[in-house]
């Protein structure tokens, strides 16, 4: 691709509803009289011609022109005479110059197999013609894609993921510049009274009106995001100067947030405004990644602190005593112990999910989930075990001890289950530890001292790592596939990773991220995005599976598109190893008969 197609394609991320036109290149209209020899001495048009013949419209490609005019050596045949009507493929859709994104992915895709990735041919309002390439039209929906899974869908600014991701970016390259990064979490008051009082539409509606206004309030470069809810974060560059001059700095730039807010928005319904609560922290002289952690935690409790003041007001984080004094209980992102206090006195267990294989119903792979049996704050999720787990700088070390754990449990379930025991253990790794120069020896400790084949390890890799292993693994990857363990790429659409990258990336399986499984029902976008993404999948032999499976229809939708494996909540939610062996003994999901297609071996029951 060009640069100017690059350019192109980011400008369409932009603007979904963007005709394809755009994208397309321009081709030569002649009339079906014309002789093959008369089109043949036309400037040189690579993609052929468009043959027009009253109000048929047909195609004659270069090729099938050079082959029907010349022979091998260059002379001219005695068809060069031939009108190009008897030589057009006349089975040629035409489309409008205003064909959208959605509606080029869905004539590429309803297309016969044999003819998927031929060119659509798109007529102009003045008669003129262009070839769009449905490579371009796959390119253009994995910018799409990109765009929508780093953007919250509601305002428009950065979601949660995409958000964390730049604001790293950023903190690294603010290495060695002396300024400093500064963070300012802001939640709505009054968002629940709205959405009571007043309806979902109209807290929607107050959402959209405070990004837009913080939008308007924010300096050029700012990092804007939606973290959820009622939640939203402003992260931006201040100068180095003394801690003081930066918290009173910070402190103006929140006031401006919090002033603006404060005003009725005249566009709302006149009782759906909202203050806002607000938590701000500047970070040391030292802005690299590692500080990123203790910088968020800051900003977050400094906002707890100012709810808990009545709202309406920022707090700026200073010494650590106001932390203390704001928020004396342990609260989301600030444990009481850490990490390695949790592996030593062994706090942390597994539960597991099943991945069913939809052609055979039979669980063929179960996925390793960590958790922390905390001592006073109850069983913690993955998100909080990974915000610990990175800010003590474990991540390793957890990510070895969930390989470890997961592994033995499958030998268990292999010596006590045969062939129902799952063939595959998913098990995830974090960037960091795929980035460790004794990966491959530690990977295949576990795998030796565990007695399960290495074939039956599949490593979930984090979408984000894409990029850069898309020239080839790094050689700790390629030691481990070497001696046979399988690659999964999780989280597919989540982040801005080019879909070419499968191409070269040696996965296995490649996991469906579940924010389109989970807009199939009520997106066609979504739906026609899953659809793309399986028959990709397929062209390279790579096993698709849909997550994030929560609901009967979605399930009716990825057998009709041809899913290989399912998982999610509707299958079977995660689970402690006794439960997961009671399914696996049981092979009992919960799936009704009408759902399986033709030639499933196995049926289920869809619970009431």
């Amino acid at each position: 691709m060009t640069g100017h197609d690059s350019v192109r394609l980011s400008a369409l991320a932009f603007s979904e509803e963007r005709p394809m036109w755009e994208l397309a290149s321009p081709i030569v209209a002649v009339s079906a009289r014309r002789t093959c020899a008369e089109v043949d001495v036309m400037p040189d048009e690579s993609s052929g011609v468009v043959v027009v013949d009253g109000e048929r419209i047909g195609r004659l490609s270069r090729r099938r022109l050079e082959q029907k005019v010349q022979t091998r050596w260059g002379l001219w045949r005695p068809r060069a005479r031939t009108p190009v009507g008897r030589l057009a493929d006349w089975d040629v859709p035409v489309h409008r110059s205003s064909l959208s994104l959605a509606a080029a992915v869905e004539a590429v895709l309803s297309r016969p197999g044999d003819r998927r990735y031929e060119e659509l041919l798109l007529r102009g309002p003045n008669g003129d013609w262009r070839l769009l390439q449905a490579g371009a039209v796959l390119e253009a929906l994995a910018v799409s894609m990109a765009r929508r899974a780093s953007q919250d869908e509601l305002t428009g600014l950065l979601n949660r993921s995409a958000f964390f991701e730049h604001l790293h970016e950023l903190a690294l390259s603010l290495t060695g510049t002396g300024r400093r990064l500064a963070v300012v979490f802001i939640e709505l008051d009054r968002l629940k009274q709205v959405n009571d009082q007043l309806g979902h539409n109209v807290g929607d509606a107050l959402l959209v009106s405070v990004a837009r206004r913080i939008r308007a309030t924010a300096h050029p470069g700012d990092l804007l995001a939606r973290l959820g809810g009622d939640e939203f974060v402003v992260a931006m560059t201040v100068p180095a100067g003394t801690d003081s001059d930066a918290h009173a700095l910070l402190h103006r730039i929140s006031g401006r947030f919090l002033s603006v807010l404060r005003q009725p928005d005249p566009g709302l319904d006149s009782r759906a405004g909202s203050t806002a609560s607000m938590g701000a922290a500047v970070s040391g002289h030292n802005s690299g990644a590692s500080a990123v952690e203790t910088l968020l935690q800051e900003a977050d409790l400094a906002m707890y602190g100012a709810k808990q003041a009545g709202g309406d007001r920022v707090v700026v984080a200073g010494p650590p005593q106001i932390f203390e004094d704001l928020q004396p209980q342990p609260v989301e992102g600030r444990l009481s112990r850490s990490m390695h206090r949790a592996l030593a006195e062994n706090e942390l267990v597994l539960h597991y999910q099943p991945i069913l294989e939809l052609v055979s119903g039979r669980i063929t792979a179960v996925e390793a989930l960590i958790r922390w049996q905390h001592p006073s704050d109850g069983l913690l999720g993955a998100d909080r075990v990974l915000a610990a787990a990175t800010v003590d700088n474990a991540l390793m070390e957890m990510d070895l001890w969930v390989l470890r754990t997961a592994l033995k449990q499958l030998r268990v379930w292999i010596d006590l289950l045969g062939e129902r025991a799952p063939d595959w253990m998913n098990v995830n790794l974090s960037t960091d530890t795929l980035a460790h120069p004794d990966l491959a020896n530690e990977v295949l400790a576990a795998v030796a001292e565990s007695g399960v084949p290495i074939g039956r390890l599949r490593l979930e890799l984090p979408e984000t790592t894409t990029l850069d292993l898309a020239e080839g693994a790094p050689e700790q990857l390629q030691v481990l596939l070497a001696a046979g363990a399988q690659l999964s790429l999780d989280d597919v659409g989540a982040g801005t990773s080019s879909l070419r990258h499968l191409a070269t990336l040696p996965v296995a399986e490649m996991k469906i991220d579940q924010s389109f499984i989970g807009r199939m029902q009520v997106e066609e976008r979504a739906r026609a995005v899953v659809e793309m993404l399986t028959n990709l999948a397929g062209g390279l032999s790579i096993t698709v599976t849909a997550e994030g499976v929560e609901a009967v229809e979605q399930l009716r939708q990825l057998i009709d598109l041809g899913v290989d494996h399912v998982q999610g909540y509707f299958i079977a939610p995660p689970a402690p190893a006794a439960v997961t062996e009671a399914v696996l003994t049981a092979q009992q999901l919960g799936v009704e008969p009408s759902l399986l297609t033709t030639g499933i071996a196995r049926t289920f029951f869809l619970p009431d």
